[in-house]
């Protein structure tokens, strides 16, 4: 055997071997962003969670906009449930100091209670039906790379 067909010989098997492991290294998961609203409102608070057919799963906060990332979200259909949590009532601390009749301020909160930045967040309830992947209603095709996936409840 001459020397330039063994060199070819060997390029040939690592090229063979190279589309053989190929399919192996592609992406797993996907990445997706989105905004939750419930009843047309964005949701302020909890968790997106996107659940794979093979049992993975991966989730994402919602911020105070509403908006949330699930950076490693299992590809191929994945059902889809929100969290915001226990639901209870929202009670404030109580204050305990030599005058009970008026609440400590905060430096930098305003006279009228209200701290400049909007509204204060409230807890948002959502059916428990969300809470389930089997019951929620929602689901989504995940691909490789970037995707976009509004969350609309009821």
């Amino acid at each position: 055997m001459s020397r330039t067909f063994s060199a070819r010989l060997l390029c040939g098997g690592l090229v063979l071997l190279t589309l053989v492991l190929l399919p192996g290294c592609g992406s797993r998961t996907g990445y997706v962003s989105g905004k939750v609203t419930h009843q047309g409102q964005p949701l302020t608070s909890g968790a997106v969670i996107f659940h794979g057919a093979d049992g993975r799963s991966d989730s994402g906060n919602i911020d105070a906009e509403g908006k949330y990332v699930v950076a490693q979200a299992p590809v191929g259909v994945v059902k889809v449930t929100v969290d915001t949590g226990p639901a209870r009532p929202v009670t404030p601390p109580k204050i305990v100091g030599p005058k009970r009749d008026d609440p400590a301020k905060h430096p930098g909160e305003k006279a009228e209670g209200n701290s400049g930045k909007g509204p204060p967040r409230k807890a948002i309830v959502v059916p428990e039906k969300y809470k389930d992947p089997d019951q929620s209603g929602l689901s989504f095709k995940v691909t490789g790379g970037k995707q976009t996936y509004d969350v609309k409840l009821d």
